[in-house]
């Protein structure tokens, strides 16, 4: 049932969506972090703070969904938003999550027709995908899939 949600928001207002892909070896995530989610709980909501402002204040109001693929040496986050709300500055955010997870992650920043193979690719595997913000909230009919 979550991914039929998720794959119904994707189609509907494609335009709007930006892609941030985060790339970074398992041990150095699992050192960090026991899971994705507590991951994105600290970069959206922690106390860590760039220039003054706080995570939370920072991505307050983001709505989304990440994405995740766990292999034995790599993981990969597709954090999926809703750019007509907010565009996030690619170095702010940047900035925000190497504090989180270090210098050695990788970071890609795109529309999501750029990483739109790579998600169906996830999709397809169902690794793990998570609603967030108003796309967590929202109650609306999910019969649509990808094709």
């Amino acid at each position: 049932m979550k991914l039929q949600r998720i794959n119904s928001y994707l189609l509907n207002n494609i335009e709007n969506y930006q892609v941030i892909g985060i790339s970074l070896q398992s041990v150095l995530f699992n050192k960090r972090f026991q899971s994705v989610s507590a991951f994105w709980r600290t970069l959206s909501n922690g106390t860590h703070s760039i220039a003054g402002v706080k995570n939370r204040d920072y991505f307050k109001g983001i709505s989304g969904s990440y994405l995740t693929l766990k292999g034995k040496e790599t993981i990969e986050i597709l954090i999926i938003y809703d750019a007509s709300q907010k565009i996030y500055n690619q170095l702010q955010v940047a900035s925000r999550v190497k504090k989180l997870l270090g210098v050695s992650c990788k970071l890609e920043f795109g529309s999501y027709e750029f990483f739109k193979s790579k998600v169906v690719d996830i999709m397809e595997i169902q690794q793990n995908a998570q609603l967030f913000g108003g796309w967590y909230k929202t109650k609306i009919d999910f019969t649509t899939h990808l094709n």
